[in-house]
């Protein structure tokens, strides 16, 4: 049991994906358990390029979920959360250290 992770990155190619064991993931969960509803908001990806990230929650005592993190909007089930800081997303940028190279990450906006 983990977060199952995917960067939605590439066209054509497959797209970088890990796992986080669930005793790693309780900032994740904490932070998502604190995120407050954006009525209205949408997650706009651009169809090329760096598109957010997707996180199949299946820990034990979390129901589970799939999620899409980007930039400082997250969305569980059609619902639209606002995460102002982040924070979720910076905590899967820094999970990507030993499967996503710096200089892709820093190609595509996103840095350590």
């Amino acid at each position: 049991m983990a977060l199952a992770v995917v960067i939605d990155l590439f066209s054509g190619a497959p797209n970088p994906r890990w796992q986080i064991p669930c005793a790693r993931a309780d900032a994740f969960v904490q932070a998502f358990a604190g995120l407050v509803p954006a009525p209205g908001a949408a997650i706009a990806a651009p169809g090329l390029g760096y598109r957010g990230f997707v996180v199949a929650m299946d820990c034990p005592g979390l129901p589970e979920a799939a999620l899409r993190v980007f930039g400082d909007l997250v969305e569980r089930d059609g619902r639209v959360y606002r995460d102002p800081d982040r924070r979720l997303e910076r905590f899967l940028i820094e999970s990507a250290a030993p499967i996503v190279p710096a200089e892709t990450l820093r190609a595509f906006g996103l840095s350590r």
